[in-house]
Parts: structure tokens; sequence; C-alpha cells
């Protein structure tokens, strides 16, 4: 009913899905079919009913839906429902799920507890047996080091003992002994120190080692690096450089020192300067203000502005360390040294600066300059020899010093170490590694055994040639004591050395290497003695060729393949003499052969030496042929047995010729000289004729193109009444080469010399500068000029210096070390004088090949004939003439030139 209160909420409440089939079909039959069942009827009937009417219709037609999609809402039921199962199976697998997964959680949990137990029980295991092990390890690696340990734990007590005593012994070294030759050193001074500490009875170590002592292995490592010799003298130089309170003055005659000072302290930038360098005080203040290390030549020529600095004259003022040089102070850096050096080891320098400086003395020592040569011949004769040489001393130095740095590294990590050693893995592993590498070292240095092997087997090879280049240059040095201008540089001496290794000396074909390597040994040490003396020859006297001949014979002898042939105590005869006792027959009987007393003993000492033992037998067994020998006319004929051999066994003709020279010595002194020269020709020349003493003719051309250079001038020193200058002027005249010519002694020729120098320098022509010793202290300076020229380094490679003097004890040694000297005298004998005359270069005016008629040649024969006549009879004055005349060969040049015009 529609008035019921409830209809309204019925309506709204009413479910469509209640409305049966039959429902439906009959209001479809009953109501919906009328055409008369329609909203406006219904509406206007009622305007309840109007929209009730649609309610209805909108019902039915929503049940008929309903009706047809009643199997999908079905089958959407049943769907449902299965969801509604599933979800319900899944949640109940989730849960399960959930608890699955908990359970697993926490069985890895309980599984990694185990797993992280059993690791710390394997790691702990793992760990004990790792430090047994390693503690094992350690006491075998550490066995040797706990012997050396020992042993310097043992010797420690007597190193202190000896401490105070070695402490004065190595000061004293440094302070003073740098100024003396190494022979001087170990043999005089050393010893009388360990006296001295042995009478105030301080305790010192009797076997100390100065270099071992003062150095490391390194430091001497990275000298030889430096280029320094590995010679002790060189070594304990460089503790003294590396050691010095006072500023070191360095006496360095071959400049090695200057090398050496120049790469040791590059990094430092080294400069280097002289005091002849116009530039030398700016240097100097420049070096002072930051600290830079400054080298100095020339200190011949010392400036008093360097007093300061050797004085220690620093006054500090604000902060700021001064000192003054000339008129001004300036500031001086704690980092700056200062190095004197001076070519000229005979110059005297005067006490005070003496006792102001450290003396250091390079000259070169026998063992250094064998090494040299050793090094030298190697590297061109065996340069693969020489590689490995160099590459296994470097490599041993850089091995002893790796191991010493190691046996450091192993007791600083030991001393630092925290807690247990083996609980602190960090060092156990430094100490593994370190023994392993020290190991490594030892092996390797063992398995040099072979290469060493093999270099000393060369090197021994070529020893004989590198010990005869040192006693050669030793005796060379000793020359100027038969004459002052005799005296030869190292750098003249290595270049002979240097000739005779290029390649076709060896006599080997085209590479001069001989197959045999001991044959090229000996052709090298023969072409050694034969350039030597050719070389040398030319700058000695004619009366001193002879001494330097038997000299390079005596040292032949010394060399190994010729060792033995003869007995020293012979040669020894040469030098000395003595008394001596023998047996009455033999006193009686040389009593018989000479009148002279002095003939006498001389006999009986000669004949009592122990290689002649044999002779005395022979004496008196053939009285007659020995007297005859010993008083005949012709001294060297007849000769007894003993002084004769075969001549093709050398060892026995050079014993023969030696004792034919001791009897010419005792029996016939005039004819010494004979039976010298036969004698050296034994030496050098064996069988067959004489060609070692046989000079050849000096060629200035050659000389000029091959030895000398822009530095080094070519000497000429002539004898009274010679002059060499026509030589220059035909060399000059055939090369094309101008020639500046300047006449030294007065004040316009120094400064004439000076000119003629800065022109030739620049342009490089050639320089002649005449009667130089009549200006021997100019000489000093031209020599320092040369030596600043070649620090320079800009001089014209043509330029070449020829001077001209008269032999006189004033020239400069310096210069004349420098120098490639040749003496020119007037030749022995009138055939040799007329023919050098007659010959010479520059007696010809006009066309070199042009003939003069016979009468011109007839009068310049004649007028050389008596030049060479006066001249030969003016060697004996005052028995020929009363006095020396002043008559030279500028007197035969101007008589030719008068005749040829």
């Amino acid at each position: 009913q529609p008035r019921r209160d409830d209809f309204i909420p019925s309506i709204q409440a009413f479910e469509s899905s209640s409305i049966t089939e039959v429902a439906r079909h009959r209001l479809l039959a009953e109501y919906l079919s009328d055409p008369g069942f329609t909203f406006e009827v219904a509406n206007k009937a009622s305007k309840a009913c109007g929209p009730l009417q649609k309610w209805v219709v909108a019902q039915v037609e929503y049940a008929d839906i309903l009706h047809r999609i009643q199997p999908l809402r079905e089958e959407l039921y049943n769907l449902e429902e299965a969801y509604s199962r599933s979800r319900n199976q899944s949640d109940m697998v989730h849960q399960e799920q959930l608890y699955l997964e908990q359970r697993i959680a926490q069985m890895k949990g309980e599984y990694a507890k185990l797993i992280s137990e059993s690791e710390a029980l394997k790691l702990e295991m793992e760990a004990t047996n790792l430090k047994v092990t390693r503690s094992t390890q350690l006491l075998l690696s550490l066995s040797h080091e706990r012997q050396r340990w020992e042993f310097e734990s043992s010797n420690f007590e007597a190193q202190m003992a000896t401490v105070v005593g070695d402490c004065l012994l190595s000061a004293a070294f440094v302070a003073y002994i740098g100024s003396f030759d190494e022979y001087f050193r170990t043999e005089v001074l050393m010893p009388s120190w360990m006296d001295t500490l042995d009478a105030l009875r301080l305790t010192f170590n009797r076997q100390l080692s100065i270099t071992e002592y003062l150095s490391r292995p390194d430091e001497r490592l990275q000298w030889a690096t430096s280029q320094l010799p590995t010679d002790d003298l060189c070594i304990q130089n460089a503790i003294i450089l590396q050691r010095f309170r006072r500023y070191p003055l360095i006496i360095d005659p071959s400049g090695q020192a200057i090398t050496f000072l120049m790469r040791q302290y590059a990094d430092r930038h080294i400069s280097k300067t002289s005091f002849l360098d116009p530039t030398f005080l700016k240097t100097l203040e420049s070096a002072v203000r930051f600290g830079t290390m400054l080298l100095v030549q020339d200190v011949e020529s010392i400036d008093p502005v360097v007093n300061p600095l050797l004085n220690r004259e620093v006054r500090r003022t604000g902060g700021r360390l001064l000192i003054r040089l000339r008129d001004q102070d300036i500031d001086i850096s704690p980092r700056f040294t200062l190095f004197l050096t001076t070519r000229d080891p005979t110059f005297r320098f005067a006490p005070d600066l003496c006792g102001r400086v450290t003396l250091i003395n390079f000259t070169v020592t026998p063992s250094s300059l064998q090494s040299q040569c050793l090094h030298r011949t190697l590297a061109v004769d065996r340069p693969d020899i020489d590689a490995k040489r160099s590459d296994l001393m470097k490599l041993q130095g850089e091995f002893k010093m790796r191991l010493r740095i190691l046996e450091q590294a192993l007791l600083k990590a030991i001393s630092d170490a925290q807690g247990r050693l083996l609980e602190n893995n960090e060092l156990l592993r430094t100490l593994e590694t370190l023994k392993r590498e020290a190991h490594d070292i030892t092996q390797k240095m063992e398995t040099t055994e072979e290469v060493m092997q093999e270099i000393a087997a060369v090197s021994n090879l070529y020893a004989p040639l590198a010990a005869a280049c040192s006693r050669i240059y030793f005796m060379l040095e000793q020359l100027t004591e038969l004459h002052h201008i005799y005296r030869f540089s190292l750098p003249f001496f290595f270049g002979i050395v240097s000739t005779i290794l290029t390649p076709g000396l060896g006599g080997a074909g085209p590479s001069g290497i001989a197959q045999d390597p001991t044959e090229r040994v000996s052709r090298l040490i023969h072409g050694l003695f034969t350039l030597v003396y050719q070389r040398v020859s030319r700058s000695l006297l004619q009366e001193d060729h002879l001494t330097l001949a038997l000299r390079l014979s005596q040292i032949r002898l010394s060399v190994a393949d010729m060792v033995g042939w003869v007995a020293d105590e012979e040669l020894q005869f040469l030098l000395r003499t003595g008394q001596g006792s023998g047996s009455a027959a033999v006193l009686t009987y040389i009593a018989r052969l000479s009148p002279s007393p002095a003939v006498q003993a001389l006999l009986q000492e000669l004949l009592l030496l122990p290689s002649l033992q044999s002779l005395q037998k022979d004496v008196l067994q053939h009285p007659d042929l020995w007297q005859r020998f010993v008083q005949g006319q012709k001294p060297l004929e007849p000769l007894p047995a003993h002084l004769t051999a075969d001549p093709a066994d050398r060892p026995a003709t050079v014993r023969a010729a030696l004792r034919r020279l001791l009897f010419m010595k005792v029996c016939q002194p005039e004819a010494l000289a004979v039976a010298a020269q036969e004698f050296v020709a034994a030496v050098f020349d064996g069988p067959g004729p004489s060609g070692f003493l046989d000079l050849p003719t000096p060629d200035l051309a050659a000389l000029t193109a091959g030895e000398a250079d822009p530095y080094t001038p070519i000497m000429m020193c002539a004898a009274q009444g010679v002059d060499p200058s026509s030589h220059v002027d035909a060399l000059t005249k055939a090369q094309g080469v101008a020639l500046l010519r300047v006449a030294m002694g007065s004040p316009e020729g120094f400064e004439a010399a000076e000119q003629a120098l800065h022109k030739g320098v620049q342009t490089g022509q050639w320089v002649l500068l005449q009667n130089v010793h009549l200006a021997v202290d100019w000489l000093g300076h031209l020599e320092k000029r040369l030596h600043s020229l070649q620090l320079e380094a800009k001089t014209h490679h043509a330029f070449r210096l020829f001077v001209m003097a008269e032999i006189h004890p004033k020239l400069p040694g310096s210069l004349l070390t420098r120098a490639l000297v040749m003496v020119f005298e007037q030749p022995p004998g009138i055939k040799s004088s007329l023919i050098r005359n007659y010959t010479a270069p520059g007696r010809r005016v006009g066309a070199p090949n042009s003939v003069r008629p016979a009468e011109q040649e007839r009068l310049c024969l004649l007028a050389t004939w008596l030049h060479t006549w006066v001249m030969e009879r003016m060697l004996y004055t005052p028995m020929g003439w009363s006095k020396a005349y002043e008559i030279t060969e500028a007197d035969l040049k101007w008589a030719l030139q008068v005749i040829d015009t």
C-alpha cells in the first residue's frame, strides 16, 4: 500500500533478483503488454504512480537481464568460490613458507656459527703452524747473521779499546797526509804515527784500513761511477775531499780530480773558474751568496781576495752571516764550498797558504796508470771483455752495497719491532724479504765466477802490456833528472798508447788484430817501446838518446815474456859498483889481466856476480884470450866464448850482449857506447841489422796534423847556433797557411804576441813565437792562456802555435809538459851536418825544383862546407875556438840567399 509507512523503504530495499520468472512473465502479460500501461497515463492518474510505473518497468527489464546472465553469475560464483578456496590454500602455504624460511634462517645462523667456529679453529691451527714454520725458517735464515753478529759482538770490545787511537790516526790522515804520494803515506807517515801512538801507550788497530774505516761500499761505488780511479791513493783522496775542514787545494797534473769533482757534484751545480778569468770575482761572489760549489783553477796565481774565505772570517750580524770580499760585505751561505786546483806538481806554495788549506795530491800512481792502460787496451782490442769487466765491476759494487744496506735494514727492522717477533707479521715478512734478497744476491755473486775467470784470463794476457806502459811513463817522469826540458804529460803518453792500438799496427791484416792473442800482445809491446823511443827521442839531446834506449831495454827485460833472460844483478852492475872478494887464484890472475887497480877491482866484482860464476873457470882456462880481450886494441874482437851466442837463440844473444856491455864498462869504457847499441839491438831487434835505434827524420807536417792541436803547441828548443824556423817556413809555404811571426824579447813583443794569438785563435792562422827564452816569465802566462782556451773550446780547429827558444834552464815546466817538444842541435860529425845543412828546407831561393848552374851550386856547397866546419869546431870550445861565437843557421841561410840572388 502506498500509504504504508514502510512503502518507500521497501521500494528502496527491493531486490530485483527476487522476481521469479513466473512473476516476470505474468507482469509482462498482464501489465506491461497493455498499451495503456504507460507513464503518462499513470502519472496523469496519480503523480505518485507515474514514477512507480517506471520503477516496475525497470525492475521487469532488470529481472529479464538477470535471468539472461544467470549462467554467468553462477559461473562467477563458482569462480569466486574456487578463488576463495585457492586463497585460503595460498595463505596456508605462505604461512608454512614463512615458517620454513624462519627455520632455514635459524639453521643458517647455526651453520654459520659452526663454520665460524670451525674456521677459527682452522685459522688458529694455521697461524700456529705458520708461527712454527716461520720461527724455524727465521732461526735457519738468521743463523749466518747470528755468526756475524757474534763475531762483531766479540770484536766490539777490541774495537772500543782501539777507537781513540783509530780516530787519531784517521784524523791525522784526513788533516795532513793528503799532500804526500802513496809511498810516503804508507811507508813513512803511517808507520811513524803508529810509533808515536805506541810511545804514548795509546791502543790502536795495526791492521786499520783507512779506506774501509772512513768510507762505505756504496760511497766508493758512487765515486767509481763519477770516474774516480779505483787505486788506493785516489780513494783516500776522495775520503779527504768528503771530510775536510779546511778548503782543499788539489794538485792535479792529469785532470782526473777535476773530472771527478765535476761529475760527483753535478747535482749541486758545481761551477768552474780560474784565478786568471776576468770574471773570477763576480763568479766567486755569486757562489758565496747562493751556496754553490766553486772549483777554482790555476791556484799558483791565487788572488788575495780568497784569504777571508780561507781564514773563515765569517761574522754574524742580525741573523745574517757576512764575509768581506774586497771592499764589501756579502752574505755567505753555509752550503758554500771552495775547491782550489793546480796542474803544476812542481809549484811551491807559500807556507801560510799551506797552513790554511787541505793539500791533496792527485798525482797518478803506477797501479792507477796500469789499470787505466789495461782499460784502454781492452776497450780497443777486446771491447766485449771490457764491457763485461765494466759491468761486472759495477755489479759487484752494487751487490756489496746492497748487501750492506740489507744488513743494516735487517738490524733496524729487528730493533724497531714491537711486541713478539713471531706475532709481528709485517716484521716477519720484512725479515724474510731481506734474507731472500740477500740470498739471491749471494747466488748472483757466485754465478759471476765464470765471467770473472774469463775476464781474468784476458786481462792477464794484456797485463804485461799495461805493466810496461806504467813503468815506461814513470821512467819518462824521471828524465827530468837528466835535463830540465825533458817533461812529458800523461795525455802525451796516452796518445802513444792509442797509436799502437790503432788497427793496422798489430800486423794482422786489415783489422790489425792478430789471430793469435799472444802474438798480438807481443807486437803491441814491441810497438809501444819503438814508438816511445821515436817520439821521446825527438825531445832529447843526442847525448841522451842511448840513455833512453838503455832504460827502455831494462824495462823491456822486466816484461813477462823476457823475465829471466838476464840476471838482475848484471843490470844493476851498469848503475852501481862496489867492492868484492874472491879466491886467491882469481885475484892473482885479475892482477895480471890489467895493470890498473881500478880495473882489477871492477873485474873482480863483476866476476863474483852469482850469474857469472862460470866465467871464473873460463878466465882461468883461457888466460891468453881474456888478456887479449881486456887489453886488445879492438875491444870487441876477439870475443871469448861466454860473450857470444847463436843469433837464433835470443835469450842467449841478449845475455851475451849484456855481458859484453859489462866488460866494456870495466875494461874499455871508450867502447861502451858501441856495446850499448849492440845490447839495445839484441833486446829489441833480435838477429839482423839494428832498426830500433834508427830514428826516422822528424816530420813536422805529420806532427802538426796528427799529434798537435790548437791547445798543444809545438815547442822547438834549439841548441846555440841552430835556427829551426826554416822548417816552419817551409811547412807553411808547402801547405799554403798564413803564418804570424812574432819575435819576443821586448815590451812590444808581448803586445804583438797577444794580438797574434788572438787573431790566430779566431781565424785559424798559425803563430810562430821566436826567442821566447828571452821572455820566460811570460811563458807561464802563455800556458795558462792555452788552458783557458781549451776550457772555453772556442778556438779555431786549424790554429797551431809554434814556440821557438834556445835551450834554457828557466823555461817553465808547465809549458814544456803541455807542448810537443822538438830539440834541434848540430848533428854530430862533419858528414851528417853537411848533409843536413845542404838539404834542409828553405835553403833554396826560387822554385823548389829549379836547378842551379854548376858554378852557383859549387859556391853553395863551399858555403855550406865552411859553415859546417865552423860549427863542428865550435863544439870543442875553448879548444877549437877561444870562445863560442854567435854563429847560427841564419848566417848560412843569408849566405845561400846572397849566392842565389
